[in-house]
This record gives structure tokens, C-alpha cells and sequence, in this order.
């Protein structure tokens, strides 16, 4: 059986991740967040929640250790975020990592806007043995 970690587990595409992962495979899901009350409540044959800040090396790694796939559905300041992530998982021997990012959505990213350049990201995403191979588009 696939495990997987869900960084930010409360986050309006993890709740969404998390009803698909349930529903469409056997996988058992590792719910991470900083208030447990917010996924209550959970399905015990197969979820497990641990209260916890990414920022928390020592609990993300006790936490991350012994999943096959990190999903990370955070925000805030993304560097020092991935930058402890990539660490944690490295230590845990884990080499998976599916990131969750409204990248361009505020038209941060030069070119992503409909008055930039006509520029595709096309993102291939491998989730979950079993799953299709899907393909996001962003076309500006």
C-alpha cells in the first residue's frame, strides 16, 4: 500500500487531493497540519493526522519518515518551505514530492499574465500508481 503525507492538509486543493486519494485508491494518507481540528473528522482505517509546522524539522521528519509521496499544499514564503522539505526528505530517504502552487496566479511570474508573452507551462503530473497521467495547461 502507497503512504502518503499531505503538507497542509487543510488547504482548499489538499481537502480536494484528500477526497480523490480516499476515493480512488488504496493508498493510507498521513493528514499534516498545525490544528487537527480543521480534518475532522477522519477515516481510521486509512488516515492518520499529526499536528505540526513545516517549519519543524524535527516533527516533519518523524513525520515524513516511512511515506512513499510528500504532497505539499502550502503557502507562504516558498523557499525556506521547500528548502526544509527537500532536507526532511532527504533525511527520511523519500524522493517523491507532488507541489501544490498557484504559480501566476497573481501574476507574479514574468509572462503569465494574458498581456505577457505567449508563453505554455505544461506540468505533467505523476500522483499515485494507478492513477492517469494528467497534463495541466496554462496557456496565457
Amino acid at each position: 500500500m502507497t503512504k502518503i503525507i499531505l503538507l497542509g492538509a487543510n488547504g482548499r486543493i489538499a481537502r480536494i487531493v484528500r477526497q480523490r486519494i480516499l476515493a480512488e485508491t488504496d493508498a493510507s494518507l498521513t493528514l499534516y497540519l498545525r490544528d487537527i481540528k480543521r480534518v475532522m473528522p477522519i477515516d481510521d482505517s486509512r488516515e492518520t493526522v499529526i499536528e505540526g509546522d513545516v517549519n519543524d524539522y524535527t516533527t516533519l521528519t518523524q513525520a515524513v519518515t516511512g511515506q512513499d509521496i510528500v504532497v505539499a499544499d502550502l503557502g507562504g514564503r516558498m523557499t525556506p518551505l521547500a528548502a526544509t522539505i527537500v532536507k526532511v526528505m532527504t533525511t527520511a530517504n523519500v524522493n517523491r514530492l507532488i507541489w501544490i502552487t498557484g504559480l501566476g496566479l497573481y501574476h507574479e511570474v514574468p509572462g503569465s499574465s494574458a498581456a505577457g508573452s505567449r508563453n505554455r507551462l505544461e506540468l505533467p503530473l505523476w500522483m499515485i500508481p494507478g492513477w492517469q497521467l494528467l497534463t495541466s495547461k496554462l496557456v496565457s
